[in-house]
């Protein structure tokens, strides 16, 4: 596997994963552009954006996104390389970026601990937003 930095040339792809594994719209308008794109032997298969929070050194990750048709054993993989990926592109940032903070589902919060993730907060959360007319 490899990674590189997205691109905007990148984004219909993305788009055509997120409408394959969920029913609603991929909102492009809030796609940051920083990200990774993982690639296999076929090409592109998971894509993980990260917001970087100036002042405070926290990188939340959001967005992780898979090629219709991997196993979850290979989605985990693809996705555990751009979170290496991640904090590769953000060690040595100005600005001290030691955090990277994500919101998910408790089945893959279970994945993320294995991967050195800790919770935060033990109560569900609902992520909310609010457009600004």
């Amino acid at each position: 596997m490899t990674c590189r930095a997205t691109t905007p040339e990148d984004l219909p792809t993305v788009e055509e994963w997120y409408d394959f594994h969920r029913s609603a719209q991929l909102p492009l308008g809030l796609i940051p552009p920083t990200g990774v794109m993982v690639e296999d032997d076929v090409g592109p298969c998971a894509v993980l954006y990260y917001y970087l929070y100036l002042g405070v050194g926290i990188c939340r990750v959001e967005w992780p996104i898979s090629r219709p048709g991997l196993s979850l054993a290979q989605a985990g993989e693809c996705f555990a390389f751009a979170v290496q990926a991640v904090e590769a592109a953000i060690k040595d940032l100005e600005g001290g970026y030691g955090v990277l903070v994500a919101d998910t589902l408790p089945g893959i919060a279970r994945v993320m601990e294995r991967h050195g993730f800790q919770r935060a907060d033990s109560s569900q959360k609902i992520t909310m937003m609010k457009g600004i007319n």
